[in-house]
């Protein structure tokens, strides 16, 4: 039955507070951003509660000149997005039940007309910093008549202090004796998962768009040293999942999520977010926040710093300005920059040239962009000259520009300390790479790329222990990803644990069978045990396929030796190309593996006399083990200022 809306327009039900004439909705007395569709869609639920509201009702209201096929688009968004800001379910619905077919119909009892905001509330608008909720024109008239304006707002103040106080210390004492004495908090939150956010767009091929938006809250958040944060591979697989948030949580091995929506209308943007503690299985904080798209990194900033007060982590003050800079950036520059991203993240090798193209153009756009310029470092130090089609000479060239260009508009942040890292290591100043990667660290502790390219520098200064440790490390960031387990496979490799080796490579190739870098992993252990079928086996048929069936043909008819002297002399051949497999270093390792240390030594200082960005990291490995006793070859190491 239809209950009359009182003339303030004001509807209460549960802990929320709807004003429908000035669209507004509070939940405690803290505002709720719910605007356009969504809040229409509410207004008229409200105005008949208990009772079915037809979509066809609210075509005519919220959509009289549009068609049919963009209103189902449209109230279909408009809902889950008004879900998601009163934190309610359609499978378990508090307040919106859905009748499928029919429409919708408001099942949660309401009350009209506002009530004066209880102490709690006020308290709660306190410690956030938040404005009080307005008090009723009708509340507490003697007040407003005994004391002026300026003093009543004071006292009003001195009581919502008085109030948090007591709840924070009668509700609370033991986590302050906690803090107190350096014990960690029952409860407290110390690592969080943003999981994929959803597309609210109604186009599928804005996925790029909502991704980079997830994406970029977990790099924010990252920034946070206080706070472990799911990198994306991890998070992104559970992309659609219908898995019960504390199963996810489990997984990932957080104490808290953030969830969210995403929706576009061109150049604006609406984020809608909540925040869940799994222990304690209640919502923290939800919001929705819309900003123009020259302005969404600053979005990103201001959400992670909300996030982080809401749990109580601790921010330091560089990371609170850091969090809080953002310069405007064109949107077709960072439109083109997520296509980039999204294309990217998937590591193919086709994938990675389209990436870069998008990077590319973004730069066309906005030559200051600088994660525009560090996508590109990615492409070449991910893909290498080989996925690039270029030769590794080129690459590097590119890379080191594109470097140049990130210092030179900012060199005080993780990004340009990255780049100056790579720069230096390709350069050969081991002792400035290494301070480089650690500052860049410092300032962004959730990169798992940087600690990634960390690990492969402490790999080329043979300290594979200390390598373990920073992939152990990016690891608990991104527990399930199959890449970095390779990483950590190579680390047993480059330190002569060979079965471990292998282990971690299997487990990578479980986790995505015919993984390129798993298999490429295991073949060269395998290769270097002597194990010549077994790594054939593995080679992956994408690269040099041609070589390979001509390996395992030699290999088959004429055996092992054969084919190494095949595989070395068409090195030798195809070397003035520049091509990754014919690399002089590469022609070294084919001699050593012959055991024709004279022949290995000659190509490995023609790999030095070239500059060789990769020679350190082939000279680390155990294929050079042969070599190590020969004092030309700790020459070499020295000359280098590689450890001997």
């Amino acid at each position: 039955m239809s209950v009359p809306i009182a003339k303030s327009g004001i509807v209460r039900f549960g802990t929320f507070e709807a004003d429908l004439r000035s669209g507004e909705l509070r939940k405690g007395g803290v505002k709720v951003k719910l605007e356009g569709q969504p809040f229409q869609v509410l207004a008229a639920l409200l105005e008949q509660p208990g009772e079915l509201v037809t979509r066809e009702e609210l075509q005519k209201q919220l959509w009289p000149d549009e068609t049919f096929v963009d209103f189902e688009q449209g109230i279909n968004a408009a809902v889950k997005r008004l879900r998601l800001a009163l934190q309610d379910s359609a499978d378990k619905p508090r307040f919106i039940e859905t009748l499928p077919r029919r429409g919708y119909r408001f099942i949660a009892p309401v009350e009209n007309g506002a009530q004066p905001p209880p102490a709690a509330q006020i308290a709660r608008a306190a410690a956030a910093g938040l404005p009080f909720p307005e008090d009723t024109p009708t509340a507490q008239p003697t007040l407003k008549r005994r004391f002026p304006s300026r003093r009543r707002t004071m006292l009003i103040a001195l009581a919502a202090a008085i109030v948090v106080v007591l709840l924070v210390f009668r509700s609370d004492l033991a986590g302050w004796r906690d803090r107190l004495l350096g014990r960690p908090m029952e409860g407290e939150i110390t690592s969080i998962a943003v999981l994929p956010l959803e597309n609210l767009t109604g186009n599928a091929e804005q996925e790029y768009f909502v991704d980079g938006m997830t994406e970029a809250l977990i790099t924010e958040l990252g920034k946070i040293s206080a706070l472990r944060v799911i990198s994306r591979t991890s998070a992104m697989a559970f992309k659609g999942s219908k898995k019960p948030l504390p199963e996810i949580a489990r997984q990932l091995g957080v104490d808290a999520v953030l969830e969210g929506a995403v929706a576009r209308d061109r150049d604006r943007v609406r984020i809608t977010t909540r925040l869940v503690h799994l222990s304690q299985e209640r919502t923290l904080w939800a919001q929705s926040y819309e900003r123009d798209l020259r302005d969404i990194s600053a979005l990103q900033g201001e959400i992670a710093l909300v996030v982080a007060g809401e749990i109580r982590i601790k921010v330091r003050n560089q990371e609170q300005a850091r969090l809080a800079q953002a310069r405007p950036v064109d949107p077709r520059a960072y439109e083109s920059f997520l296509k980039g991203r999204y294309l990217q993240a998937r590591r193919t090798p086709d994938d990675m040239r389209k990436a870069l193209v998008y990077f590319q153009h973004a730069l066309e756009i906005d030559a200051g962009y600088a994660p525009a310029y560090v996508g590109i470092i990615d492409c070449y130090s991910i893909g290498g000259g080989r996925q690039m089609e270029v030769s590794i000479r080129e690459a590097d060239a590119k890379m080191k520009e594109a470097a140049r260009k990130v210092v030179q508009l900012d060199d005080s942040t993780a990004a340009a300390h990255y780049a100056i890292a790579i720069v230096k290591w390709h350069e050969w100043d081991f002792p400035g790479a290494e301070k480089e990667f650690q500052r860049a660290l410092q300032l962004d502790p959730g990169d798992v790329q940087v600690r990634q390219h960390y690990a492969h520098y402490l790999l080329s200064m043979r300290r594979p222990t200390d390598a373990r440790h920073e992939i152990q490390q990016a690891l608990a960031l991104d527990p399930l990803s199959s890449l970095l387990t390779v990483d950590l496979g190579f680390t047993y490799y480059y330190d002569h644990q060979f079965p471990a080796a292998i282990e971690q490579g299997q487990k990578a190739l479980q986790m995505e069978p015919d993984f390129p870098y798993a298999r490429n992993m295991l073949a060269s252990v395998y290769w270097d045990q002597g194990r010549f079928q077994e790594s054939l086996a593995l080679w992956p048929s994408q690269y040099e396929p041609e070589r390979t069936r001509r390996a395992k043909e030699i290999y088959q008819r004429a055996g092992q030796k054969a084919m190494l002297r095949w595989l070395v002399e068409d090195a030798e051949q195809h070397n003035a190309t520049g091509d990754f497999y014919s690399r002089s270093a590469e022609v070294a390792r084919g001699y050593a593996e012959l055991n024709e240390k004279e022949r290995a030594l000659t190509w490995l200082e023609k790999a030095y006399q070239e500059r060789d960005p990769w020679l350190p990291m082939d000279l680390a490995g155990p294929t050079f083990d042969p070599l190590r006793s020969d004092p030309r070859f700790q020459e070499l190491l020295r000359r280098m200022s590689l450890p001997v």
